[in-house]
């Protein structure tokens, strides 16, 4: 044999070139067919976020995550609402890192002023955001906390250093308010309501001498607290005092407790599943400040997550308890999930009808649908600390003036933001309302998809959308895909500006950077200067189709007759055949036959059979893909 590795008949065999050099082939068949597949999102958006993959989707209008966009406008993607902003430093600095609350008070002419309190000031607000009218300072050692409405007038608690006080007279404008210390010198962290045999109560939490203490008074002109009632260890502060379901709840760092205002003040911790110790450090000390309470639910804020409390029961319902839920990276321009560690500690949370806002320190202001059951269908970030003018450290809250519902953001940097809400709460507005803000970036990502093929290759070969209202050329989309998990995407087509209708978008090279196994598709957007009053660009629905190759397995026999008369050794032959690995791009021809068209390697297997002989025969069997859509 002399290393012959065997022989074949050449009448059995034809030929064909791989890359210029001719190859006889046993045989030539075709393992599998080209294949056109396509995903289209055109049932809405409504679904939400959360899952990675479509294969752990529970509904087919949900979406893997969207930035600064709104899902919940069905059957649109839209842009968020316009906001009004205002630099509230001016008269002292504001910080949204510390707790934040607003609430809104007319004076004796009817006008309606919107009040925020932070740190050591009370800002005064014109009602469209326009204007700061007045900052109140209560001294470099206070701190604002939760105010309530009481006998007619707002009491305002100022920290554990500083005597609280009542808002008793509104001022016209930029005129001074009147402010009245409680008489006894009376101190608090945080305000509550509450009733014991038929009278209303306000609550104190915390005072000088015990930041855990709980007391009542039946008034707050000449209040008489009585009895320091202990809620859990004295070295964990008060962080909020809410009103869920008629009964009382104390907001620590390690936890939310009960307090009953009747039957001797007794109090229990809700919740056990939470850290014991409690997070005081810098920064964290006010773990558990703008919780809020919604109907019989309550909502505690806490490094660990949101917890939706119901009765005794409390569950965590923020984005990242979903167990399909991913933390991801990515990395682009435009933004999308922050690192894999955007979560920070939640820092507060606002709610009205069916509709919750909520921020946690890195990310920005999530909010979502309210189920049934407490819990919510997450729509995605509202608002990012990437792609808009504000950071992510920010506090959120919900104002009624005068029938309008106003949601308030104040970020790190003291900027305050102002959105109009829908009736609802919600941000689905008709379409006459502005939406987007200058200079802005946003994304919709669509679940991981591999169309149902996930061993074959694919290439992209098409993306489109609808878009409806695209009046202004200071909008563009693009669309793009994220292919195999890759941390930058590909953009599909031309950018999309200035006028709307169905948009289609080719790669701009076929073949080249356009191939993967599983992919996200995506829509981004930007904008430039927003100037027109109905800018409102939607989007109803989009797509994406791909094209799987044809594959080709050829049978090539190595041996000296296979190679007689030709410039490579059966060795070289099959050196050359076994370097053939791992997507190489080949280019393939028939002898005799001019054509020739580019095929790409999938893979090359030796083996060795006997023929009937007894003899050992040596071939190759290589898969060659040929895109041929």
């Amino acid at each position: 044999m002399g290393g012959d590795f065997g022989t074949f008949k050449k009448k059995d065999t034809f030929q064909v070139s791989i890359n210029a050099l001719p190859y006889d082939v046993l045989s030539w068949e075709t393992i599998s067919t080209a294949q056109k597949l396509e995903r289209r999102y055109d049932k809405g958006f409504i679904g939400g976020v959360g899952p990675f993959s479509e294969h752990v989707q529970s509904r087919p209008d949900q979406l893997h995550m969207a930035i600064n966009m709104d899902t919940s406008s069905f059957p649109y993607l839209r842009l968020v609402p316009q906001r009004k902003s205002i630099d509230a430093t001016t008269g002292g600095s504001v910080d949204g890192t510390n707790p934040t609350y607003w609430f809104a008070e007319q004076d004796s002419g009817g006008t309606v002023y919107v009040y925020m309190l932070n740190g050591r000031y009370a800002k005064k607000l014109s009602t469209n955001n326009a204007t700061l009218h007045s900052t109140k300072d209560f001294g470099a050692t206070a701190v604002c906390g939760r105010p309530v409405l009481f006998e007619g007038d707002w009491c305002i608690p100022l920290g554990a250093a500083v005597t609280a006080t009542r808002l008793t007279t509104i001022a016209v404008g930029a005129n001074a308010d009147s402010y009245t210390a409680f008489t006894g010198g009376e101190k608090a962290l945080h305000f509550g309501i509450g009733m014991q045999e038929g009278i209303a109560q306000i609550i104190r939490g915390g005072n000088d001498s015990a930041q855990n203490a709980v007391d009542i008074s039946a008034s707050a002109a000449s209040p008489s607290f009585g009895d320091d009632f202990e809620v859990g260890d004295s070295s964990l502060p008060i962080t909020d005092i809410i009103t869920v379901g008629g009964r009382t709840m104390i907001c620590k760092a390690d936890a939310p407790w009960y307090f009953s205002i009747d039957g001797g003040g007794n109090a229990y911790q809700i919740t056990e599943l939470l850290d014991q110790e409690g997070d005081i450090s810098s920064g964290r000390q006010f773990i558990g400040s703008n919780s809020a309470a919604h109907g019989p639910y309550g909502y505690y804020l806490h490094t660990s997550g949101i917890w939706r409390i119901l009765g005794d029961n409390a569950v965590p319902i923020d984005p990242l308890s979903e167990p399909t839920f991913s933390t991801l990276a990515w990395k682009t321009t435009t933004p999308t999930q922050l690192s894999e560690t955007y979560f920070g500690p939640w820092m507060s949370v606002a709610t009205y009808g069916r509709w919750l806002y909520a921020t946690e320190e890195q990310g920005g202001l999530w909010y979502g649908y309210i189920n049934n059951d407490g819990s919510v269908r997450w729509h995605g970030l509202l608002f990012s600390a990437r792609g808009t003018s504000m950071t992510a450290k920010c506090r959120v809250g919900i104002v009624n003036v005068g029938g309008t519902v106003m949601l308030y953001i104040l970020d790190s940097a003291g900027l305050l933001l102002q959105m109009e809400l829908a009736t609802d709460g919600s941000i689905r507005h008709g379409k006459a309302n502005s939406h987007g803000g200058d200079n802005e970036e946003g994304i919709a990502i669509a679940p991981q998809t591999d169309f149902g093929e996930p061993e074959k290759l694919k290439q992209v070969r098409m993306m489109w959308c609808y878009v409806d209202n695209m009046i202004s050329a200071n909008f563009t989309i693009n669309m793009v895909v994220f292919r195999d998990r890759a941390l930058t995407p590909i953009k599909i087509g031309d950018s999309i500006t200035g006028t709307g209708g169905k948009k289609e978008g080719t790669p701009p090279v076929i073949g080249t950077s356009d191939s993967f196994y599983s992919c996200f598709p995506a829509l981004e957007y930007s904008t430039g200067a927003i100037t027109e009053a109905n800018e409102d660009p939607r989007i109803s629905q989009f797509g994406i189709r791909c094209v799987t190759p044809t594959i080709y397995r050829a049978t090539i026999p190595v041996d000296s007759r296979s190679q007689k008369g030709r410039s490579l050794s059966v060795y070289g032959a099959l050196k050359k055949l076994r370097n053939l690995k791992n997507g190489t791009s080949v280019t393939i021809g028939e002898i005799g036959n001019d054509d020739t068209w580019t095929g790409y390697i999938e893979d090359v297997k030796e083996e060795t059979v006997t023929d009937t002989t007894g003899n050992p025969q040596h071939r190759l069997v290589v898969d060659i893909a040929r895109w041929v859509y």
